[in-house]
């Protein structure tokens, strides 16, 4: 499987292996009550294109 190049492409391939659950930090998500509950599978790094001139 190629690797995906986006946050969404990331996302849409996740949602195609079975992840459904929306894990994204909201003061009123009860997900992030218990972070040890979770176990993390993958890690994804994106590299920024960065313009001429720029630091």
């Amino acid at each position: 499987m190629e690797s995906p190049d986006t946050l969404s492409q990331v996302i849409n391939q996740l949602r195609q292996q079975g992840y459904t659950k929306d894990l994204n930090q909201h003061e009123d998500n009860p997900l992030w009550l218990d972070p040890d509950a979770y176990t993390i599978d993958n890690v994804y790094r994106f590299e920024t294109v960065r313009r001429s001139g720029t630091n």
